[in-house]
């Protein structure tokens, strides 16, 4: 008995190692960076929305927006707890992800703790955290603020105290465990659902059995009845919101599971897979009739079950999409089978103890290389960084034109090509070049182009060809003609065509694509006005010529040969001709660039307008010298630009691509449709907040808030004046940057709106409605386009936008003295 301790001692204190190295990886690869690169992480930022209010004493509205969700709402609270340390102490946000990752380090402590209620020695513990420790599918995910390692770690509990604690207690402990397992990421219900199951038909006797359930059902529903009860308290109806995002949950296929479990696990793990594969079945052959048998079934019986599950809801029910978060719950169950097959081949005789030794080495040794990817990626923020550093140290005006390929997450699956010559500058592998991020709602048609295209994010200098008498070199004055092909399946996004200036202060030009083969270009001065034109309609299989000019191509002195005044009308012009056609034209001061910050079919100035880069293809690029532009503008007469939709424009680079409120000019459409259209809509399906316009006889109409799952109030009727045109001010709470954010620190007081929707029309308050607006990234906050559906209001507002802009210090202060007063319309009628 003092021997089995001494060495009992020996593998706990090598258990210990493990996990110590476990967590400095884990630690390693939060360091590296990555965090914010899924949309699915923004949900960390409810819980600083959260944080913050509490810290600053509104416990009020804190919790309401922290429960205006029932979305992995037990992550969110979890997740308070390192936004107030970012609060309190001033912690970067990388130590949530630090924060995170212990949960995943304590699911491998379970697993350890695991083999141990099961029946087996510490040394076969030792053998389960080494297994864990070395599966690539437990480590990945802790560099990102996601809840699927919290998640795990309750579920993996449930299962601990349903096997370490058979009376009541444990059966109380597994149901809680359990329910609160799947508040933290509700894909999980599915380890639940077979946890507490297998622990009630443990229960021997029928009557045992019935009692195992009662008590674990019980269990299960409170912490789930307490979070619906806490929601209720502060106005939020989880029950119907959960219905809503399970509803959402749509991405990838239906019928592949019985292949994709698999293809997921062997591209997560590889030899590692096969090394668990081999040690459970040399177990199942060297214990038969063994007692210790039963603990292998158990393990392998787990893996089964979670298996067939998943099969029968994808591919028979076809109810739920598999993605590699869902699949990975196998995972523990192979790691605790394997480590039983471990120590039966260890027992068995010399022989067969080499072999289990060797196979056991090669998979871990496997696994644990396999790590490397994940530690070596570099992400889309980082290349860009990267490559701005790389233009930054050339010399001004001496790089010729440059694309920046891919450097973006790809989740419209358009990656970018060019195929005339070119020099790679910077070249880095894509994070979705790591194959398990694949099956992460990627489809299989998805996941072929992803894989058979060079997806990797580069630096590129393109070819350039220069009209006679125009300089090679320096600021791009008279325009560009680019020869191109526009990309398919880019219906929603918005590319950059030229940008030029540096964060804070640049112009965009850039084409939005409206699905089938019609786009719009627009243009947006970063703290001016933004515009876009009418749809174009566009052969999406051939080449088209553009030109591009924008008055900040304009030399400052007045161009030879052109006529009095044209030179200054031309500095506040924005032009793009389409295959020998007008398509755009709009007038407005724009911000003026130094002669080396202009780039073609690249953003690398941020905000929210367009993203990184051109995803079609460039073919010729040639630069028009000022005389050539104006015998092309002497054929081409400037329409009136409707400028419709879109999304308001980021005051500055610390609003992180929020707009913040914002100034809206429409013309409301004389053909009066009958419902209500979309003004302004944040947020997703299911999670969406909406400003809308009604429409009512008598020349006139109302505005409308809905926030999902709880309506809004509608204002009083408005009369509208004889040119139909409204100037509207718009704040939502969804509008603001993050917490963490400077702009905070540069307009005092905007916190104060962070829980407040408020309309101005024509300078009057209209609707001020007190409510925590659901969280959205900018891309998804639009104008004029309800892109998260839902039913309150239409596809798209049929009149015009005529004007899209921040909204000025003396609007911003009237704004703010606004918030400071209690909310008018509270208790207006509802929708």
């Amino acid at each position: 008995m003092k021997e089995r301790a001494t060495g009992d001692r020996g593998w706990l204190v090598g258990q210990s190692g493990l996990l110590a190295l476990a967590l400095a990886l884990r630690l390693a690869l939060v360091l590296a960076g990555g965090q914010d690169y899924w949309a699915d992480e923004m949900r960390y930022n409810v819980s600083r929305e959260a944080a913050y209010s509490i810290a600053d004493g509104r416990m009020g509205d804190g919790l309401a927006y922290l429960f205006s969700g029932a979305d992995h709402l037990g992550f969110k609270i979890v997740g308070v707890v390192p936004a107030m340390a970012e609060r309190w102490w001033g912690w970067p946000t990388w130590t949530a992800a630090a924060f995170f990752s212990l949960f995943s380090v304590a699911s491998l402590w379970l697993v350890g703790r695991l083999a141990r209620a099961a029946g087996g020695s510490e040394r076969e513990a030792f053998f389960a955290v080494l297994f864990g420790a070395a599966a690539c599918s437990l480590f990945y995910y802790t560099r990102h603020f996601l809840p699927y390692d919290v998640a795990l770690c309750f579920c993996l509990a449930a299962l601990h105290a349903s096997l370490r604690f058979p009376g009541a207690s444990g059966s109380v402990a597994a149901g809680v465990l359990s329910g609160v397992g799947f508040a933290c990421y509700n894909g999980y219900w599915i380890a639940g659902a077979l946890i507490l199951p297998a622990h009630v038909l443990a229960g021997g006797s029928i009557r045992r059995a019935a009692s195992r359930a009662l008590l674990a059902g019980g269990g299960l529903l409170a912490p789930l009845a307490l979070l619906v009860i806490v929601g209720r308290l502060v106005g939020s109806d989880l029950i119907e919101s959960y219905r809503e995002f399970s509803r959402s949950i749509n991405q990838g296929d239906f019928g592949q599971g019985y292949v994709l479990v698999w293809e997921y696990l062997i591209e997560a793990e590889g030899n590692l897979l096969i090394a668990c594969i081999l040690l459970s079945a040399a177990g199942l052959l060297l214990t038969r009739g063994m007692p210790s048998f039963r603990r292998g079934l158990v393990w392998l019986g787990g893996a089964a079950a979670l298996f067939l599950v998943l099969v029968l809801l994808s591919d028979v029910t076809r109810t739920f999409v598999i993605y590699g978060r869902i699949a990975r719950l196998v995972v523990p169950c192979l790691c605790l089978s394997a480590a039983w097959g471990l120590e039966a081949t260890l027992k068995a005789g010399r022989k067969s103890a080499a072999a289990g030794a060797i196979v056991a080495g090669i998979g871990v040794t496997a696994g644990l290389l396999h790590q490397q990817a994940p530690l070596l990626q570099v992400f889309p923020t980082d290349f860009n960084r990267l490559a701005t550093n790389l233009i930054q140290e050339a010399q001004p005006g001496g790089m010729p034109f440059l694309r920046i390929l891919n450097a973006d997450p790809l989740r419209s699956v358009r990656p970018s090509v060019v195929s005339t010559p070119h020099q790679v500058l910077l070249q880095r592998s894509h994070p979705l070049q790591f194959r398990p991020y694949l099956y992460e709602g990627y489809n299989s048609e998805q996941r072929a182009v992803l894989t058979e295209t060079d997806i990797s994010m580069r630096l590129v200098s393109l070819p350039l060809r220069v009209s006679e008498g125009t300089a090679a070199t320096g600021m791009p004055s008279g325009g560009i003609r680019v020869t191109l092909v526009f990309p398919r399946g880019a219906a929603g996004a918005s590319e950059p065509l030229l940008t030029a200036g540096q964060p804070g202060a640049a112009n965009f030009l850039y084409v939005r694509y409206l699905g089938g083969d019609q786009i719009q270009f627009g243009f947006d001065a970063w703290g001016h006005a933004a515009a876009l034109g009418e749809p174009v309609q566009v052969d999406l299989d051939v080449p088209h010529e553009i030109v591009l000019f924008t008055g900040a191509q304009m030399p400052q002195e007045t161009a030879e040969g052109l006529p009095a005044g044209a030179a200054d009308r031309l500095k506040q012009l924005v032009m793009v001709n389409l295959d020998g056609h007008p398509a755009f034209s709009f007038q407005t001061p724009m911000n003026l660039p130094g002669s080396d910050q202009f780039f073609l079919g690249m953003n690398l100035a941020g905000g929210s307008t367009t993203g990184t880069d051109f995803s079609g293809e460039l073919i010729e690029v040639e630069r028009l010298g000022i005389r050539e532009l104006a015998n092309l503008l002497t054929e081409w007469v400037p329409g009136v630009t409707n400028r419709t939709f879109g999304r308001p424009p980021s005051p500055s680079p610390e609003w992180e691509g929020y707009p913040g409120p914002f100034r809206l000019g429409i013309r409301v459409p004389e053909q009066v449709p009958g419902g209500a259209e979309p003004i302004v809509v944040s947020g997703v399906n299911g999670g969406a907040d909406f400003v809308f316009i009604q429409y009512l006889e008598d020349n006139r109409i109302v505005l409308g808030i809905d926030h999902w799952g709880a309506g809004g109030p509608l204002s009083a009727p408005i009369s509208l004046p004889e040119d139909r045109v409204l100037d509207l001010i718009i704040s939502m709470g969804s509008l603001l940057p993050p917490p963490t954010s400077s702009a905070l620190a540069l307009e005092p007081g905007l916190e104060s709106l962070r829980f407040r929707t408020i309309v101005v029309v024509d300078g009057r308050v209209v609707l001020d409605h007190a409510v925590a607006s659901h969280p959205s990234l900018p891309d998804n906050i639009q104008v004029g386009i309800n892109q998260a559906g839902g039913t309150t209001t239409g596809e798209r507002f049929s009149g015009e936008i005529t004007l899209l802009a921040p909204v000025d210090s003396t609007r911003m202060a009237q704004l703010l003295g606004q918030a400071a007063e209690p909310s008018r319309t509270r208790d207006a009628g509802m929708p």
